[in-house]
């Protein structure tokens, strides 16, 4: 009966955690990717095959970044197994969110490089805030809340 009670506080802990990483505050963003475009089909703005391609599904679209850390995190973006840059954790007075993510030390000594750069203005006048996302060669536009 103990151990029963113990595993039930665990998942219930697990599922507190897990819920609250999803939602968001003032420093957690909640960001929506509208558009998709990348190098290969050459075309810089909204691309249907592009966004068929990335998404199947909403869940996909959505992702949380973390205005102290730097931290983005989603089922398809995430910055987590990068170094992390946080250039500015913006403001209402004219200054963007900006994050840089690079691959990190270790990763580049193999000769792999990758990069991530993350803007949104959060000075903008909307609830809703855009962001523009680049990641290697695709680029991704939306708007957080």
């Amino acid at each position: 009966m103990k151990c029963r009670i113990v595993i039930v506080a665990a998942l219930m802990l697990i599922f507190t955690m897990s819920s609250s990483a999803e939602t968001p505050s003032p420093h957690r963003l909640l960001c929506t990717i509208s558009t998709v475009s990348n190098f290969k089909d050459n075309n810089f703005g909204e691309n249907k095959r592009a966004l068929d391609s990335w998404f199947e599904g909403q869940a996909r679209r959505v992702f949380i970044v973390d205005r102290i850390t730097g931290e983005i995190s989603g089922k398809l973006i995430s910055n987590k197994s990068l170094q992390i840059q946080l250039i500015d954790n913006g403001n209402k007075d004219g200054q963007s969110v900006k994050i840089l993510s690079t691959v990190k030390p270790a990763y580049a000594a193999t000769g792999y490089m990758h990069a991530m750069y993350f803007e949104i203005l959060l000075y903008a006048d909307d609830n809703e805030k855009p962001f523009i996302l680049v990641d290697g060669g695709n680029v991704l536009t939306g708007t957080c809340v």
